[in-house]
């Protein structure tokens, strides 16, 4: 008889949690508030253990403790009772509703009892969201809530504002999105040096991460005041970070946009220099500021870390798997330091992970350097970082994300090695035009254990040594020119020489062609179809070089 196999179970899926789970972490973010969840006390269980085992921290969640009864009869009384009971122990400033799915399923009208609730107090101001599981993950319960909280609070009238208040002009409203406490803490010292005021909504950075109590606290101390949320309307200006979120259709920022008539930008997650410039970028548009000195260090240090690290970064792989916001933050980020991501993925089901994975890093840094340098006549993959012209190392930065070893890749050492001749050369108010073919057979042949940031190093030497119009072979350091056993290679080093040199012939043959392919091939002594499939094997393509003669023409 054949043994019967055990069947192998599935992994649960650790980034889709119940929708329910965000809005009870947003609703903890508001000062003095309290989170309820309309259903069964086996809800409030699960998400009131999921975060304590998270955060480590003591949380409360309520329930309206819904019955064989309440299914059958519905909860309004539940409702009522558990927000008397709440004000009663509590005594919160703000409590906030989300629903569950056998609510939800049942046509519990939970938009009548807030109504209801307006006319028996006004003591205790509530929000409500929708929220059944089966409505999508926790982190869209997450940005639910704090939509509904601008909605209700921001504008608890229906439809636009059209009385709109006096702006504070140094006033900004930051959506952070569903991040640590440890990251809102440093949004927060970030945009504070720029002596911007700014409203996070919500701000868990002190209730869901505090110290040591000596007593007891019911509601711990820290989060956005409800008073702040109301006048969200006076904000000069607003942020909302997520590269998933930045698609959606509604969200907190669109709302404060729409009925507010308050302006605001819609970034990915500050993860990473690219990211990050963009976010100082939008401050400094937004409030008319400069950047504050301790920042431009700070990114200054990191892009240096980022530099030494690249020998041991480079062409690393790695799979990224989260909550979609995460997940596109942290795909950034790698591209930058050099790793290739192989897999990003997500328990999420927006539909438009894959767009904003195509927004978050150049569209060239998912290829070969070889090949993104014909799209680039600088030779930068991540040309687009460099947003603040004061601020320096954005070019040594954008070198450093190149994965491929410079001793490992000559096919892309003389393009590389032009490009820093012409803006050494430039720096310096030098007319140098190029490099002797005996320069390049040096540069060729040398292995180049220090990666780009060597080849960076030598041609600014030369460009300094250069009183002509082309670097020589005298201009070079000297552990270039003489023999060493390191740079006698066998294998596969040879065959890479060969296409070095063979993709260096093709350059200055459609160059000196305007990218012709047909005069290119006569030149090189090949026939049209040989050299197109050279071109292509090396991602060469004439348009480029029309594309260049026109410039210059231009």
């Amino acid at each position: 008889m054949k043994e019967r196999t055990k069947n192998a179970v599935s992994t649960t899926d650790p980034c889709k949690l119940c929708t329910p789970l965000g809005a009870a972490l947003a609703f903890h973010g508001i000062e003095g508030g309290m989170c309820l969840l309309h259903g069964s006390q086996g809800c409030s269980t699960y998400i009131r253990r999921y975060l304590i085992s998270h955060f480590k921290e003591p949380i409360d969640i309520a329930s309206t403790n819904f019955s064989e009864h309440s299914a059958v009869f519905g909860g309004h009384d539940n409702f009522f009772h558990a927000v008397d009971n709440l004000s009663d122990q509590y005594a919160p400033s703000f409590i906030g509703v989300a629903t569950t799915c056998l609510a939800e399923t049942m046509g519990e009208d939970l938009s009548q009892y807030l109504a209801e609730q307006k006319r028996r107090s006004k003591s205790v101001e509530l929000v409500t969201v929708s929220t059944p599981s089966y409505k999508g993950t926790h982190a869209d319960g997450f940005h639910m809530a704090v939509k509904s909280l601008i909605e209700t609070l921001g504008f608890p009238g229906q439809g636009s504002n059209t009385n709109s208040p006096e702006k504070n002009p140094a006033q900004l409203v930051l959506f952070p999105g569903m991040i640590s406490p440890a990251d809102l803490r440093g949004l927060k010292a970030l945009v504070a040096s720029f002596s911007i005021s700014t409203v996070l909504i919500p701000d868990i950075s002190e209730t869901l991460d505090g110290g040591q109590w000596t007593d007891y606290q019911p509601i711990p101390q820290g989060g956005t005041p409800v008073q702040a949320i109301k006048q969200v309307r006076q904000a000069q200006f607003w942020i909302e970070l997520g590269g998933v979120l930045s698609h959606a259709p509604s969200t907190a920022g669109t709302v404060l946009q729409e009925r507010g008539n308050v302006c605001g930008l819609r970034l990915g997650l500050p993860i990473g220099i690219r990211s990050t410039d963009l976010l100082i970028k939008g401050l400094c548009d937004a409030f008319d500021c400069q950047i504050p000195p301790e920042v431009a260090s700070q990114r200054g240090r990191l892009i240096d870390a980022y530099s030494d690290a690249h020998k041991v970064l480079s062409g690393l792989s790695a799979a990224v798997y989260g909550e979609e916001d995460l997940v596109v933050g942290m795909v950034g980020f790698l591209s930058e330091v050099g790793i290739q991501v192989t897999l990003a993925a997500s328990g999420g089901a927006s539909g438009k992970l894959t767009q904003a994975l195509e927004n978050c890093v150049s569209p060239d840094s998912s290829r070969r350097l070889n090949l993104a340098l014909q799209k680039r006549p600088l030779g930068f993959v991540f040309q687009d970082l460099a947003l603040f012209p004061q601020l320096d190392g954005t070019q040594k930065f954008a070198l450093c994300s190149q994965r491929p070893s410079l001793g490992q890749r000559t096919v892309v050492v003389i393009t590389l090695a032009d490009h820093f001749v012409l803006h050494f050369a430039k720096d310096a108010g030098k007319n140098i035009r190029g490099i002797t073919t005996s320069a390049q057979r040096l540069l060729l042949s040398y292995p180049w254990p220090g990666n780009v940031r060597e080849l960076e190093n030598v041609l600014q030497r030369a460009v300094i040594l250069s009183d002509s119009e082309y670097i020589q072979t005298n201009h070079l350091p000297p552990s270039l020119n003489a023999p060493s056993e390191g740079r006698i290679e066998i294998g596969g080093k040879l065959e890479a020489k060969v296409e070095a040199v063979e993709y260096q012939m093709l350059l200055e043959a459609l160059r000196k062609t305007q990218g012709n392919v047909t005069e290119a091939a006569q030149l090189l002594g090949l026939t049209k179809r040989v050299a197109s499939l050279r071109m292509q094997k090396y991602g060469l393509s004439y348009k480029t070089f029309r594309k260049q003669q026109a410039q210059e023409g231009a």
